[in-house]
């Protein structure tokens, strides 16, 4: 018996909606959709479907008949469990509900035929949201939840999958001879090769090598034993599944005109590996390297109980260099018997430079991503030709991306349909990117930054907005948060800012997230200092512009690109948001508060006084603007307006009306405006007073000879 830890996540919520669950083994996916539907507390009335996105097949309970389509009823969690590290489950086609369930870990002693919730994060959503208000939460109750999931009745299907299966080898071979009837020798024998591939990769012997090699880890291996290599690098390579293999081949640029089979491949990856052995510092870093060389070099026999870099293994399964077996309480590891050939093969110089190179390819690609988050490689590769490198070749870069910063996992790369290839930050939902790019910028080409700008820009993210640092101060001091627990928020906030969340769903995001009251002065300038953000950032969206940059660029308002969602008008109530106004309206707003542009404070009185606007945020935010930029007759008018709305309105107020009367008392710069500061007066009121006669008194006879006493005369003043 066993369970299958997961995180279920719905997708693209800001703060994270999940719930972490362990679920029996040998149940099917109609039971994991019914676990779903109770986690989440969906209404189980829409249509719903499983995908395994990077092999496209799916599962639902609809009847289809195409090849990578199962039936849920009848087919098992486990296969896809253990081969694959996540599935996405769609619920309701409409408002198209995406969960990505992430398969953590598999429990060995899970003993129970239920499921059960280990952890969640966020509350339920309102199920068509549509005819509701949008994003309407409802509280989560995980011992209700829980209740209903002992309710299920979850059977052991002991013989299902078996019977699936032979059901499906008997429809593919009788679909398959009826072809081959039809086929000459040649292309009978290329079908038959595919058959074999396809059939050998069913079971992979890479990935259960990998797959056993982690979990003896998750155990707590006791001792590793070196023992003598039995196969050479090729053999090893051949546990290559086809997708891996064609893979090798795109990572390494080896040209392919032909169909060849999995072992042709191999040999042919092989063949590139022993010709450049330069390729394998592209996999290992420095440390990673030695650590493997001393490995290497350990005697045969050896047993060692200390792992350090588990990763570092995982790499040298994946090359071929060594294999690796499970045994009780352990392990045991065997080099390939031509391992050195690939070790040794470079000098130390040829070594040294070729780390240096990819140091440098790093930090560079790494800057061009923190800028543009997303973008089309051939662009890319122009860029870096461009700024840093003219004489690499295209097949060159390509290789370091793929077969070092992609293995490695320092970025995404996505393909679309058309063929179109992405390199994206791993932080991104590159997906939706790149049709947020089709949308605004998709004739346009990625903007041209300097060498001296990318590296300003990528150096530290307070660089590229001012308004970075203002919410961060507002987090840790306005909101008492930790510096750590601000800096999380400010993250987050700017992960939505770059994937193109609208401004009302970042805010609106914040504000279920704080467990805090706010105040009207703390909303308002909330909603400034994001919206600030949101037209400084450059975004993937655009190419690498900011929103100011694009709208400049574009003839049109940076408040009409994605800015606002187009949810329905909130009805008016003192209590509205600024983010619940026509973008028009908040345009207006954000440049009379930063520019104090007189005709947009005009417009919004206008507004108010035609809609009858009652909003503490909108009247607070105006009156603040009437404040800052000296308008006096119509900063009383809204501050009384705002006394009279609340007592909370009434505090507000009180604070705008203390800075106008301190603006009032300020003494006029004017009387200070032909004063002479460099005169020699002035310098000696700045310099001490030293006596050079005898002090007098105020009785003694004055000086002047007037005959007078001295406070009677000079010294009256």
């Amino acid at each position: 018996m066993a369970g299958y830890i997961c995180k279920i996540v719905i997708e693209n919520t800001h703060p994270s909606v999940w719930r972490r669950v362990v679920v029996p083994e040998r149940i099917t996916f109609e039971e994991l959709h019914e676990i779903i539907q109770i986690l989440f507390s969906w209404e189980n009335e829409h249509l719903h479907e499983f995908e395994v996105p990077g092999d496209r097949i799916y599962i639902s309970d609809r009847d289809d008949t195409w090849a990578n389509y199962y039936n849920e009823s009848e087919t098992l969690i486990d296969a896809f469990f253990k081969n694959y590290k996540w599935l996405r489950y769609t619920y309701d086609f409409g408002d198209n509900w995406r969960h990505r369930i992430n398969i953590e870990k598999i429990d060995e002693e899970y003993q129970k035929r239920t499921a059960t919730l280990l952890k969640f994060k966020g509350d339920n959503f309102t199920e068509d949201r549509d005819w509701e208000e949008d994003n309407v939460q409802n509280i989560f109750n995980a011992s209700k939840v829980q209740q209903k999931l002992n309710c299920m009745n979850l059977s052991l299907h002991e013989e299902l999958q078996q019977v699936k299966l032979l059901k499906e080898s008997l429809c593919h071979l009788t679909e398959n001879l009826k072809k081959l009837s039809e086929l000459d020798v040649d292309v009978l024998q290329s079908q038959v090769a595919a058959l074999r591939n396809d059939l050998y990769g069913a079971c992979n012997p890479m990935k259960i090598k990998i797959e056993a090699w982690k979990k003896a880890n998750e155990e707590g291996m006791e001792h590793l034993l070196i023992e003598t290599p039995e196969k050479s690098q090729n053999l090893l390579l051949m546990d290559l599944g086809e997708k891996e293999a064609a893979d090798y081949y795109k990572y390494l640029r080896i040209p392919r005109t032909e169909i060849m089979t999995r072992e042709e491949q191999v040999q042919e990856i092989s063949k590139v590996l022993l010709k450049h052995p330069e390729y394998l510092y592209y996999i290992f870093d420095e440390k990673e390297y030695a650590e493997l060389k001393v490995w290497m070099e350990l005697p045969k026999g050896t047993a060692t109980k200390k792992i350090q870099n588990i990763h570092m293994f995982v790499k040298t399964f994946a090359m071929g260099l060594a294999d690796f077996k499970a045994v009780e309480n352990g392990g045991e590891i065997r080099f390939a018997t031509d391992s050195k050939h690939f070790i040794d093969a470079v000098d130390t110089k040829t070594r040294k430079n070729v780390y240096h190179l990819l140091h440098k390819f790093d930090d560079r690609m790494g800057k061009l991503i923190q800028v543009y988050g997303v973008i089309e490689l051939d662009s890319l590769y122009q860029m870096y030709k461009k700024l840093y490198d003219n004489h690499m070749g295209k097949d060159d870069f390509l290789r370091v991306i793929y077969w070092h910063c992609r293995f490695n996992d320092f970025m995404d790369t996505v393909y679309q349909v058309d063929g179109t290839a992405y390199a994206a930050s791993k932080e991104l939902d590159a997906r939706k990117v790149i049709l947020k790019i089709q949308d605004y910028a998709g004739e346009l080409s990625y903007a041209e930054y300097s060498r001296k700008e990318i590296e300003h820009k990528a150096y530290d993210l307070a660089n590229r907005s001012a308004w970075l640092n203002i919410l961060f101060t507002t987090f840790q001091y306005r909101m008492k948060m930790h510096p750590y627990e601000a800096q999380d928020f400010l993250i987050q906030v700017v992960g939505a800012v770059m994937s193109g969340y609208a401004l009302d769903e970042i805010i609106l995001s914040l504000r279920k997230e704080c467990a805090q009251t706010w105040s009207i002065e703390l909303s308002t300038e909330i909603w400034t200092v994001i919206a600030g953000i949101m037209l400084d950032l450059e975004l993937p969206m655009l190419k690498g512009r900011s929103r100011t940059q694009y709208a400049e660029e574009m003839k049109r308002s940076p408040w009409t690109v994605g800015m606002i969602t187009e949810s329905e008008q909130i009805t008016n109530s003192k209590e509205k948001h600024m983010y619940q106004f026509p973008v028009e309206v908040q345009q207006q707003m954000y440049e009379a508060g930063q520019y104090g542009d007189e005709q947009s404070l005009k417009h919004l009185l206008k507004y108010k006084e035609q809609n009858q606007v009652c909003s503490e945020e909108y009247i607070y935010l105006l009156a603040e603007a009437c404040v800052t930029f000296d308008k006096p007759d119509m900063a009383e008018k809204l501050i009384r307006q705002l006394k009279r709305s609340s007592a909370v309105g009434k505090r507000e107020a009180r604070e705008l009306e203390n800075r106008l009367q301190q603006r009032h008392e300020v003494v006029d710069d004017d009387l200070f405006d032909d004063f002479d500061w460099t005169s020699p007066t002035y310098e000696r009121v700045q310099q001490p007073y030293v006596r050079t006669s005898a002090k007098i008194g105020r009785n003694d006879p004055c000086p002047c000879g007037s005959g007078k006493k001295y406070k009677k005369c000079c010294g009256r003043n």
